[in-house]
């Protein structure tokens, strides 16, 4: 779905990507270094990319986003903001690991891919080992309500 609530087609599977019900324990595939399936001309990240390109646009825009950027942010403020990306990835990664492997499971690769770990790795590196037991350990309200969404 587009930022202006448009349903964004995605590129439907061709003839040559596996099926993947049909992996098996010996299968070569993308996850253990062999070769990946060949994917349609469209492929996903193209379809994100068109899709959200207006919504990132507008997010590059705000005051915040510019100074990021250019690397001028204040140490707080980023304390602040991996605190609060933890606890979105928390959410995700649960609900991940509660969907994907039934759901998408050749793409489930949560050793992998998690980034629960390392958030929380950053967040003790500038708020203390004990920053969960604090008040950042306590998503904002916005944080909160974006959580709550994602648990939906």
């Amino acid at each position: 779905v587009s930022a202006k609530g448009e349903e964004v087609p995605l590129p439907a599977a061709d003839a040559t990507s596996k099926d993947p019900s049909s992996e098996g324990e010996g299968s070569a595939g993308a996850s253990d270094g062999g070769p990946r399936p060949k994917s349609s001309s469209a492929s996903l990240s193209v379809a994100l990319k068109t899709g959200t390109a207006e919504s990132h646009a507008a997010a590059e825009s705000v005051h915040f986003v510019k100074n990021f950027v250019r690397g001028r942010i204040d140490r707080d403020l980023f304390a602040f903001m991996t605190a609060s990306l933890y606890h979105v990835y928390d959410a995700l990664e649960d609900e991940l690991d509660r969907h994907g492997p039934a759901t998408f499971p050749t793409l489930h690769h949560p050793v992998e891919l998690g980034r629960r770990e390392a958030l929380n790795d950053d967040a003790e590196f500038f708020l203390g080992d004990d920053w969960r037991a604090g008040p950042d350990g306590e998503p904002s309200p916005a944080t909160a309500d974006y959580v709550d969404r994602i648990r939906f």
